[in-house]
C-alpha cells in the first residue's frame, strides 16, 4: 500500500467533508435560524420558547454534522485507497461511489439515530431525513473524488 496515496486520499476526504458536511450546512442552518428568529416578532408571547428551540436545534445539528464529518471523511478516503489498489479499470470509480454511498447511509443511520435518541428532537429527525437526501448526491461524489486522487497519485508514482 502506498502510504502517500493513503494520506492524500484521507486528507481529500477530510477537506471535502469539512466543506460539504460542516461549513455549507452550518451556514444554511444559520441563515434559516436568523430568518426564523426575525419572524418571532409576529408572536411575541412565545418568542423566547421558539428562539430557544430553534437555536438549541441548530447546536444539535452542528454536533451531528461534525460527528458525521469525522466518521465519514477518513473512512471513505481509506476505502478509496483499497478500491484503487484492487480495481485497475474504470470500474474503480463506480465501486468508490457505491461503497461511499453505502458508508454514508450507514453512518447517517447510526449517528442520526444515536443523536435523535439522545435529544428526542422532532426538528432534528426531520433534518436527518433531509440530510439523507443530501448525502445521496454528495456521497458518491466524495467516493469518486477520493478514488480519482488515489489513482492519479498512484499513476504518477509508476511513471517516475
Amino acid at each position: 500500500m502506498n502510504k502517500k496515496a493513503f494520506a492524500k486520499s484521507i486528507v481529500t476526504g477530510l477537506i471535502f467533508g469539512l466543506i460539504v458536511y460542516v461549513i455549507v450546512p452550518t451556514v444554511l442552518v444559520f441563515v434559516i435560524n436568523v430568518l426564523l428568529s426575525a419572524a418571532t416578532v409576529l408572536d411575541p408571547l412565545h418568542a423566547k420558547a421558539h428562539l430557544s428551540d430553534m437555536w438549541g436545534g441548530m447546536i444539535t445539528i452542528i454536533v451531528f454534522e461534525v460527528l458525521f464529518f469525522i466518521a465519514v471523511g477518513p473512512t471513505v478516503g481509506a476505502a478509496a485507497v483499497f478500491i484503487a489498489e484492487k480495481i485497475n479499470s474504470g470500474w474503480a470509480y463506480f465501486a468508490g461511489a457505491a461503497i461511499s454511498l453505502c458508508l454514508h447511509y450507514v453512518f447517517c443511520a447510526i449517528l442520526g439515530g444515536g443523536v435523535y435518541l439522545v435529544t428526542s428532537d422532532d426538528v432534528f429527525g426531520s433534518y436527518v431525513v433531509l440530510f439523507a437526501v443530501f448525502i445521496s448526491i454528495m456521497g458518491p461524489l466524495l467516493g469518486v473524488t477520493c478514488v480519482a486522487v488515489c489513482r492519479r497519485r498512484r499513476s504518477k508514482g509508476k511513471q517516475i
